[in-house]
């Protein structure tokens, strides 16, 4: 009589147990074996990093940074918006308190890895909006073009063109159009990738870490249609090295940053992008489709911060307002 139910529940019990091992093992494999092409330093340099927030910094270029350091090299750090979320604090005192704390945790965490203070920059645009201002965009890019001038730095990173965050995207914009401004060689440029909503495989593997016993690792990941992609080659103590710096930023949850960031920078040439037609068409990716199936058109952005017909209006306009150099090739 209870033959038959203890068989089916012994059968799906052991088919429970095989996926989960086998789950164990895909998240162990690639974690360990994913082929990536390995960057690494073999002189010291001056590097400049673009970045739009405190914090991006050690997110796209916090190993980089150390790397730079330690071979004797520079680094410059110009951070393009003030961080202060005013959608969230709301008016008065609070942003101006926001903008100061942001500021002094950076420069708390430079410091900390030995960048000196004169070395770092705050053009203070409002974060969110300010670089939405085609004009801002225009005097921003003219301060960038100078300071590559001035520094003439052996490699200069900016967060990706990935559709994660409008200000990491405008930024990427502003270190482009400033290098061609400058006659900076393109080869010599780099964009990291922070977070984006193209992929869907992160949600799934991000549900799934929840019950695995070796989790996948879910580190930044570059849009598809462009190659040359490199991984920094960082020892255990590099790593441990860059989460400390993310606990120097309390505002943000230092400990979510490690988490989600910790991992070794991830950098590629810079692409010749054509800014106004957005980091990619949400009608062909997957995530976006499936997203505004679920959960409705209205609730669907495939971009945080800014909805796609307002990409294609913002870049449009900034093409028009700028002018069109790009960075030039090395002979």
């Amino acid at each position: 009589m209870w033959a038959e139910p203890c068989r089916v529940l012994v059968l799906t019990s052991a088919g429970c147990a095989a996926a989960y091992l086998a789950l164990t093992l895909c998240a162990f494999v690639r974690n360990r074996f994913l082929p990536r092409k390995r960057l690494d330093f073999t002189r010291a340099e001056r590097l400049l990093i673009v970045a739009a927030h405190q914090d991006d910094e050690t997110i796209i270029a916090g190993g980089t940074m150390m790397k730079t350091l330690a071979k004797g090299g520079e680094v410059h750090v110009v951070y393009t918006t003030d961080g202060a979320v005013k959608r969230r604090l709301g008016p008065g005192a609070a942003v101006q308190n926001c903008v100061l704390q942001r500021e002094r945790e950076a420069r708390a965490c430079l410091t900390s890895i030995g960048v000196p203070e004169v070395n770092i920059s705050f053009l203070r645009y409002a974060c969110e909006t300010g670089l939405q201002e085609p004009d801002n965009v225009a005097a921003a890019i003219n301060i960038v073009a100078r300071h590559i001038e001035r520094l003439q730095p052996g490699r200069i990173v900016a967060a990706a063109f990935e559709g994660g965050h409008c200000d990491h995207d405008i930024s990427n914009y502003i270190v482009a159009k400033a290098a061609g401004i400058a006659g900076y060689p393109r080869e010599r440029v780099f964009e990291a990738p922070e977070y984006n909503r193209y992929h869907l495989s992160e949600p799934i593997l991000r549900r799934l870490n929840r019950v695995l016993w070796v989790k996948f690792e879910l580190r930044p990941r570059f849009l598809f249609g462009h190659g040359g992609a490199m991984t920094l080659a960082m020892s255990r103590k590099e790593l441990e090295s860059k989460r400390v710096m993310f606990t120097h930023f309390a505002s943000q949850d230092s400990g979510a940053l490690a988490t989600r960031f910790g991992f070794a920078d991830q950098v590629r040439p810079l692409p010749p992008y054509r800014y106004a037609e957005a980091p990619f068409n949400p009608a062909r990716c997957p995530r976006h489709r499936l997203v505004r199936l679920i959960r409705g058109k209205a609730r669907s952005n495939p971009f945080y911060g800014m909805a796609y017909r307002d990409y294609l209006r913002l870049y449009a306009a900034l093409e028009e307002r700028i002018p069109t150099a790009s960075p030039k090739r090395e002979p």
